[in-house]
């Protein structure tokens, strides 16, 4: 009577005899038929067997009354159950909810990966149990480990009897034949690790258990489709001749005859003792020849109290044995097989469910630049768990690629949401370049975010480049300067106050469709390389998101230490295992590979915070990003350094104003990324300095600003000025109105350029030294020089320059020995034709110096003219200053 199931009674403790033993049906003769699942060696027919029935042979039923029948007399903690029908047919659905179960395995037909997923969860069963066995002492069976589980329930895993049930094995073989040397070692050494494996099919070829057949003592034969299918289960025909009433078959164990029997129902209509039936009446009718014709309709029996016609004995006793796995009261059951990953989570989930959304900053949940992003099935270790991205070492780049539509973008916005939880604007700052569908936008709202660039943005951009190049500079200096060893050391050493003025921690550079980035800035390729391959040892970090892994050039891949996978159009295209990779499904975004092969599932973006809604919808992912930007916003301080535009005019007033007291040289415009003055010192750095651009980009603009701000520092006995205009023009004649003048001459009147180039080498003259002393004492009573330094402005040198020599090759001497004289060129020449000129007298010895330079306006053409650097289009005035040791900083020249 299953209205008597109390499992607190029936799940006692049973002696080992008794395990596993349970009635499925009745003997011909009406003795109840036992089906005992252990082993030979203990009197049982088990531990493995095999169903085989034709469609309509009861087959299901069959199944469903030895699990019922299992689970009614054996606690959860005893024998566990795992389900795998291959065409996900509703056999086992309505033993879902059974306390027993491990794992429900469906419709794999359909879904070829999840073949695979089942194999290793099985496997990993395997290693499970053989693992704890060994932990608990080197036990040789379950058995030893049951009782002593038995003596100390509560310090040791339980490890049940688990019973797994494979309907339809045959097409799953078929499928994929390698599942039987799976089979075949759980045949092996399922005995021993308390596995249990029931095999189930409508048909049965000839061959299919070669291996196998020595492993599955109990043999269940229903109706058969042919003759042949019998004699393959059962040694004889017999089967096949069964009537087609469900639930007749065979058992034979062994060699041993074949039992005939009538299996036990389990799925028939709950009827409660309570309901008494009224016997059916029968309605018969006469021919019109007078003769009773047969019973043509029967009215059913009714009960007094109707039952629900919908519940089964199954229903009912599935419930009664669930009733102590109620909450508080449950009782665990080790999950072989876990559900597949969802389609969809939020990123708050992974942070547990007391998560209000309130960033933590002070001690990263995960651990310094490790930030979850996902959800990571593992089912070797039936485990599915937070897929961890740690950028703190060698994985500190990372590239993403997938087909349009996978989830790139989303990738790279949960990213970011994960950081502004994890880590403050202080530790982390997040670049963006989103040459997508604009879908980073929205996140220039953290303080975390320094900018967001799109693909119209493009000085932007390219300005954002080289602020990553200037932090690598600037903490190559920092490093050495304060014996920093690498990026461990400072950002331990910033934790305890340290460099608490630097504004830089790790910076994380994140590109949204790095193909079209390259093919709107074909410049930047070469920037990337260089960025990949030192950046990590500086902090800097590079994220790229790519529709192939051909669009990630192989100088940037290379570098690139985590690498994740999203659904690819070609799967032949994938980099972790082209089979894997056509087995990801499509139209679900977010789905994809690691490097071992294992699945994850990207998160949504969504934290749920106390003043956001929290649903699900395009709205309310809005609301709770415009709630988690108004709480990292609230006094967490600083920010990250925003991306500024240099304008494109500045007065000479802007730069003297925003001067900074202590700095030396002479202010020349701003630079880009503060839009601070830059300062360019002669006497007591480089002494000369060139500025290299084609027409019209502001080079005289800078020799007047130059020689004005020298002579409103400096007194006349501390600076001289002279100029050289190489053409026809007179745009420095204002020089000669200075108290600083020295001497002027334009091509405009030649022979003055020649009287000009005499005055500075006479003037200099006595400061010259000698090519060779004679003794040491006359090094020892050279003086050095006294007397005011020497500029000499030269504008236009190309109009004058040639390989057989220039007006101003007197003054190469001069050039040279610049530092012991006092003597400084600031010259100004085309871009154009820069090559070809190398080797002229005065630009070589100029370079040859280590001279910085501005380098404007001008063709790419002429490729690297000073310190690797090219020259490009720019607007007038702008130019990149090159510097030994320092990385090429643009600036905006003021206006004289």
């Amino acid at each position: 009577v299953v209205e008597a199931i109390r499992p607190s009674t029936m799940w006692k403790q049973r002696p080992r005899e008794s395990v596993l033993r349970t009635p499925i049906g009745k003997l011909e003769k009406g003795k109840t038929l036992l089906l005992d699942l252990k082993e030979a060696a203990e009197k049982g027919e088990g531990p493995h067997g095999l169903v085989v029935g034709a469609t309509g042979s009861g087959k299901s039923e069959l199944l469903r009354t030895l699990v019922i029948s299992q689970a009614m007399l054996h606690d959860p903690r005893m024998v566990n159950f795992v389900f795998v029908d291959f065409k996900g047919g509703a056999s086992f659905a309505d033993l879902a909810t059974l306390p027993h179960v491990a794992g429900m395995v469906t419709n794999l037909e359909n879904e070829p990966a999840l073949i695979d997923r089942m194999h290793s969860s099985l496997t990993g069963e395997l290693r499970r149990r053989q693992r704890m066995l060994r932990e608990a002492g080197n036990l040789d069976n379950v058995q030893q480990y049951q009782i002593k589980w038995q003596t100390n329930p509560d310090n040791m895993e339980p490890m049940p009897h688990l019973l797994i049930i494979v309907d339809e094995f045959a097409e799953l073989l078929t499928n994929r034949p390698d599942f039987l040397d799976l089979f075949i070692t759980i045949g092996r050494v399922g005995r021993s690790l308390g596995l249990h494996l029931l095999l189930a099919t409508q048909r049965l070829e000839e061959g299919r258990l070669k291996g196998l057949e020595s492993y599955l003592r109990y043999r269940i034969c229903l109706r058969t489709f042919s003759a042949a299918e019998s004699s393959a289960v059962l040694g004889k025909p017999d089967a096949y001749y069964l009537p087609s009433s469900p639930g007749v078959g065979y058992l034979k164990i062994d060699a041993n005859m074949p039992l005939r029997f009538k299996t036990a129902l389990v799925s028939v209509p709950y009827v409660p003792t309570t309901h008494q039936l009224v016997a059916a009446d029968m309605i018969r009718e006469f021919a019109p020849n007078g003769r009773l014709m047969p019973c043509s309709t029967m009215m059913p029996g009714i009960s007094t109290a109707q039952a629900d016609a919908n519940l089964t004995e199954m229903d009912i006793v599935i419930a009664r044995l669930a009733e102590p796995a109620t909450p508080g009261n449950r009782i665990s059951v080790h999950q072989v097989w876990l559900p597949p990953l969802p389609k969809s989570l939020k990123l708050g989930a992974l942070f547990g469910r007391n998560f209000d959304g309130t960033p933590r900053y002070a001690a990263p949940q995960f651990g310094p630049l490790r930030v979850p992003v996902g959800l990571l099935d593992v089912p070797l270790e039936q485990v599915q768990v937070p897929l961890l991205l740690d950028f703190s070492g060698a994985g500190g780049h990372l590239a993403l690629t997938g087909a349009p539509q996978t989830g790139k973008s989303t990738f790279l916005r949960t990213l970011m949401t994960s950081f502004v939880v994890t880590h403050s604007p202080r530790d982390v700052q997040l670049y963006c370049i989103d040459m997508g569908g604009g879908q980073l936008r929205p996140f220039e709202g953290f303080p975390h975010v320094g900018a967001v660039c799109t693909k119209t943005d493009r000085e932007k951009i390219l300005l954002l480049i080289r602020l990553m190049y200037k932090v690598i500079a600037d903490r190559e200096v920092l490093f050495r300067d304060s014996n920093i060893e690498s990026m461990a050391t400072f950002r331990a050493r910033r934790q305890t106050g340290d460099f608490s003025d630097f504004p830089f921690g790790d910076v994380f550079l994140l590109i949204d469709n790095l193909a079209q980035l390259l093919h709107d800035f074909e410049q930047i390729e070469a920037d990337l390389v260089n960025l990949v391959a030192t950046g990590l040892t500086y902090g800097v970090h590079i994220v790229v998101a790519s529709n192939r892994w051909a669009e990630v050039r192989a100088k940037i891949r290379d570098n690139i230490g985590t690498r994740l996978e999203l659904r690819l159009n070609d799967p032949s295209d994938s980099e972790v295992d082209k089979k894997k990779s056509a087995e990801l499904p499509i139209g679900v975004p977010g789905r994809g590979l690691i490097k071992d092969k294992l699945q994850f599932q990207i998160c949504l973006p969504w934290v749920d915070t106390a003043r956001a809604n929290r649903g699900t919808d395009d709205i309310s992912q809005q609301q709770a990003l415009d709630a988690l930007i108004e709480q990292t916003s609230m006094g967490r301080g600083p920010a990250a350094s925003p991306v500024l535009m240099l304008p494109t005019r500045v007065s000479r007033q802007e730069i003297l104003s925003a001067r900074a007291p202590g700095h030396a040289g002479v202010p020349i415009g701003l630079e880009e990324f503060r839009l601070d003055p830059i300062y360019i010192d002669l006497l007591s750095a480089e002494p000369h300095f060139l500025v290299l651009g084609d027409a019209e980009c502001g080079k005289t603009n800078l020799l007047r600003l130059w020689w004005s701000e020298l002579t409103r520092r400096y007194t006349p006995e501390q600076v001289q000025v002279a100029a050289i205009e190489c053409r026809a023009t007179t745009n420095l004649l204002e020089i000669t109105q200075s108290k600083h003048f020295l001497t002027y001459g334009s091509m405009r009147m030649p022979s003055s350029v020649k009287e000009s180039v005499e005055c500075l080498t006479n003037t200099l003259k006595e400061r010259t030294l000698p090519a060779t002393y004679s003794s040491i004492q006359d090094l020892i009573s050279t003086k050095a020089w006294t007397g005011p330094h020497y500029f000499l402005f030269v504008d236009d040198y190309d109009a004058v320059a040639s390989p057989s020599g220039s007006p101003l090759t007197p003054v190469r001497d001069l050039i040279v020995q610049a530092r012991d004289v006092g003597f400084h060129v600031i010259l100004t020449r085309t871009v154009s034709g820069l090559t070809s000129s190398s080797y002229e007298a005065i630009l070589k010895s100029l370079r040859e110096s280590g001279s910085p330079g501005l380098i404007m306006s001008g063709s790419r053409q002429e490729g690297r003219i000073l310190y690797d650097q090219a020259a490009t289009n720019l607007p007038p005035g702008r130019g990149y200053l090159v510097q030994r040791k320092y990385p090429p900083t643009l600036v905006q020249v003021a206006l004289a």
